[in-house]
């Protein structure tokens, strides 16, 4: 797993059918970079985008996330967004198969479930406005 600073660092090739893909990616990883500031546990694997060209879909490989106020945890084997190119704020966030696990302080729970999913609807802006 990568601190989500150091996986900043790395520099980042797209392609021209990529584009809106990487664009993406770079604001994953800014929104991991200020989640970090604030003092969180932040960490991941690799960053994916593809679908192209009719949807976007956004995997991040081992995440982490953990809020040292509330003592709140959740990781995962990968996360996915996924949305059709023409409505990007139509998101569909996938779980995986395999074991999550949620921790608050002491206390751990995992969940495995099949076909978990979550529809978002985004409007696009700052989300800390």
């Amino acid at each position: 797993m990568q601190n989500a600073t150091a996986e900043m660092a790395q520099p980042r090739s797209c392609g021209l059918d990529a584009l809106l893909g990487c664009r993406g990616l770079g604001r994953l990883e800014s929104w991991f970079a200020h989640q970090h500031r604030l003092g969180w546990q932040v960490s991941y694997g690799p960053l994916s985008t593809g679908g192209f060209p009719l949807r976007h879909v956004t995997g991040i490989a081992q995440p982490v996330l953990a809020d040292p106020m509330t003592g709140a945890a959740w990781s995962a084997d990968w996360i996915a967004f996924d949305s059709p190119a023409l409505l990007p704020g139509a998101q569909t966030l996938r779980f995986p198969t395999t074991e999550q696990r949620f921790s608050v302080f002491d206390r751990t729970h995992t969940l495995r479930a099949q076909h978990m999913q979550a529809a978002l609807q985004l409007a696009p802006g700052l989300a800390r406005s």
